[in-house]
């Protein structure tokens, strides 16, 4: 996690999947994880977008201050799309993800269909 984006320093397999999640921001950050289906718009769409989907969160990191490093370990599906969101609210109050802190990715693999 760094100030307003996630980086992956590598692609996500679908399995068992062990992040390293460290914050290397100046501000403090949370990793809130959604499975996202074929037939939502991209997560920064859906963010923006004046009409949402309700996802349901799927894994979550609470919040980690500068500097912090933690470890969760999840099952991916194969071929499933995921999104990573922060929501946490700035001295500003908005929150990270209107500010781009807002990702997805893939697990590689046969596309799951709902």
């Amino acid at each position: 996690m760094v100030d307003h984006r996630f980086e992956l320093d590598r692609p996500v397999p679908a399995g068992r999947v062990v992040f390293q999640i460290t914050n290397d921001g100046q501000s403090a950050h949370d990793l809130i994880m959604l499975p996202l289906a074929e037939d939502v718009p991209p997560i920064a769409e859906q963010l923006r977008g004046s009409e949402r989907r309700l996802v349901p969160p799927y894994h979550g990191i609470y919040e980690r201050q500068p500097g912090d490093t933690d470890t969760s370990a999840l099952n991916l599906l194969s071929g499933q799309r995921y999104a990573m969101i922060c929501v946490v609210v700035g001295e500003d109050g908005e929150p990270y993800w209107k500010k781009g802190m807002a990702t997805e990715f893939r697990t590689p693999g046969k596309t799951v269909t709902s």
